[in-house]
């Protein structure tokens, strides 16, 4: 029997096993399938061999059955070790073009469609008998087996570059010795198969490469090899919403996964191989880059977690948790970076703060209304009384010839006259704050928001002149919002009267006010050039009866209803602010497409 015979049928067991133990594994990923393929197709290749060299004398029909498999399998072994290696080290070249994956695919399909339909126009091989190999490839070979043997010879080193670029960075990332055992176990088949096959004269291409598919099985699914790059498996980091980066032992990026390439604002080209404590720093202002650095510096040097949060430049808030990541010897293969975008998660705290602060103020609110109200109506009334008495009294004194106490009577009508417009003032205000602590039902409607922001302006009487410029941006064809139009009326008729009362007394004063769509969001946008709002305001600047101008000029609730009233329709009031720049307020509700069904919506 010849000896391929026996190392084909040895080849072909030992793949069987390993291919068994694959299918009967819990885990089912797309390595696992493709790992699958590459065995069966190993499979079929050495098998084929097998059975060609068992049946080779005597049974020309089963020699030249087995021989059209192995040839078959032998094209489908190329793409299937590409893909797998792009998947193990994680190289995305089948992720977003369908062109490379046609580029892998059909060249070897179309070449064992070739070898399947020979017989009927020979390009693949001219002359078959039964003892076909056992000559030299040269007298035989159609000009389709060469090509597809030189498409399938540039796919397997391209595949085997993958994993030698693995190693290395193994190799540069600390883990010198794993990354030698990836080199070995990939470079021995492509140096040893044409030394051996010379010197035994026959191709012992199928035992190594079978070889060096359990070997490879072996180290990467047994002792994870390829896990302590350290790169982790996109099959679960991918689709994460936080961003994960991942390091080796000298803090520069191996991998990180879309969402980390978003946060950092580059894509994973452009920052491999880069310091991850320089890529955050860049985020930041430069006062702060030195803390940024540090932070990573005791991350690389103890090998402890560590977490920490800093501003980006573009006013983001980030959390960085970050941590050594192990090898299966218990050693530190290298870093991760967990990188999360607080930036909404603190907006979301501020507005329910501010949410907590109106809530509180206004059950205060409207408990003193109660109370105020009871003993203001019997003043008013005494008041009244008074006024009364003094018409009454003024009368008789006439008839009585006391003229001359008339300046005392005027003077006591005066005072109650005052007295009364001062309970109108305070009745006012009570009226206000009755109106800011109820909340009422509304009848809602689908609110185009550029005539809301058109009845505001007619509303404050705000046009251009002289002394102010009014500047209106509307975006035509705006998406409506679900509420009420009359209170966001007044929402954006507050917010508007601040901007015009923060300009008081200054030159080339400006209003700008501007409508846009965000994705799923409709905003309004007031902008003014005035005075700002430090910072340690900002926060206040929503709170009832809070104002930055003098007694008697605001009641400080124009800004505390308009937020009430963009609260209850599920929006967000922000404020932008710099101090000699101006303010920005930005109201941002949800369009109608998208507002949530269900609870109303209710306005202040």
């Amino acid at each position: 029997m010849h000896p391929t015979f026996y190392e084909s049928g040895a080849t072909f067991v030992v793949l069987a096993a390993v291919a068994l133990h694959v299918v009967w594994r819990r885990e089912r990923s797309g390595v696992h399938w493709l790992l699958l393929t590459l065995l069966a197709s190993m499979m079929g290749w050495t098998g084929g061999l097998s059975l060609f060299y068992y049946s080779w004398s005597g049974h020309e029909e089963l020699a030249r059955f087995s021989l059209t498999l192995a040839f078959a399998c032998v094209f489908v072994v190329p793409p299937a070790w590409l893909m797998l290696a792009a998947r193990q080290t994680h190289v995305r070249l089948f992720d977003r073009s369908a062109a490379s994956l046609i580029a892998v695919l059909v060249p070897p399909a179309m070449t064992c469609l070739a070898v399947v339909t020979n017989p009927g126009h020979r390009l693949f091989v001219r002359d078959f008998d039964a003892e076909l190999l056992s000559r030299s490839a040269a007298e035989w070979a159609g000009p389709v087996f060469w090509v597809g043997l030189a498409y399938g010879v540039m796919l397997m080193l391209a595949g085997s570059c993958l994993y030698l670029a693995a190693a290395y960075r193994m190799a540069s990332s600390g883990q010198r010795t794993r990354g030698l055992v990836l080199a070995t176990i990939v470079t021995t088949p492509i140096v040893l198969a044409p030394l051996i096959g010379f010197h035994l004269e026959r191709d012992v291409t199928p035992a190594l490469i079978g070889a060096m598919t359990v070997l490879l099985f072996v180290v990467t699914w047994r002792h994870r090899i390829l896990d302590s790059l350290p790169i982790a498996r996109r099959d679960l980091i991918e689709h994460l919403d936080d961003g994960v980066v991942l390091t080796g032992c000298d803090g520069a990026v191996l991998d990180a996964n879309p969402a980390a390439e978003t946060i950092l604002g580059s894509k994973l080209a452009d920052v491999r191989g880069r310091p991850l404590n320089l890529l955050l720093a860049e985020l930041t202002d430069p006062e702060h880059r030195t803390e940024v650095q540090q932070s990573l510096a005791e991350l690389i040097e103890l090998a402890m977690p560590i977490t920490f949060e800093f501003e980006a430049s573009d006013e983001r808030a980030l959390e960085v948790d970050a941590g050594p990541v192990h090898g299966g010897d218990g050693e530190t293969a290298g870093f991760y970076a967990v990188l999360r975008d607080r930036t909404e998660h603190r907006r979301y705290e501020k507005f329910l703060r501010q949410s907590q602060r109106l809530e509180t103020v206004a059950s205060l609110t409207a408990g003193i209304a109660h109370e105020v109200n009871n003993p203001l109506a019997f003043v008013r009334s005494n008041l009244n009384h008074v006024q009364r008495i003094c018409g009454s009294l003024e009368q008789e004194l006439r008839e009585l010839g006391l003229g001359d106490t008339k300046a005392e009577i005027e003077e006591l009508r005066q005072v109650t006259e005052e007295s009364l417009e001062g309970l109108d003032r305070i009745a006012t205000t009570i009226e206000r704050m009755r109106r800011f602590s109820r909340l009422q039902e509304r009848e809602l409607g689908d609110v185009d928001l550029n005539v809301v922001v058109d009845d505001a302006l007619r509303m404050a009487r705000l046009r251009s002149g002289p002394e102010l410029t009014v500047r209106c941006e509307l975006v035509p064809h705006l998406p409506t919002v679900r509420g009420s139009r009359e209170h966001l009326v007044q929402a954006v008729l507050n917010v508007i009267v601040n901007a015009r009362l923060a300009l008081a007394g200054r030159s080339a004063a400006l209003i700008r006010i501007e409508t846009a769509r965000v994705g799923d969001w409709v905003e309004i946008r007031v902008i003014d050039n005035g005075p700002g709002i430090p910072d340690e305001l900002q926060e206040r600047i929503f709170d009832p009866f809070y104002t930055t101008r003098r007694s008697g000029e605001a009641s400080g609730l124009g800004l505390a209803v308009a937020f009430g009233i963009v609260r209850e329709h599920r929006g967000d009031l922000d404020l932008e602010s710099v101090v000699g720049k101006g303010c920005k307020f930005v109201i941002r509700l949800h369009s109608s497409a998208v507002s949530e069904p269900g609870a109303p919506v209710r306005a202040a």
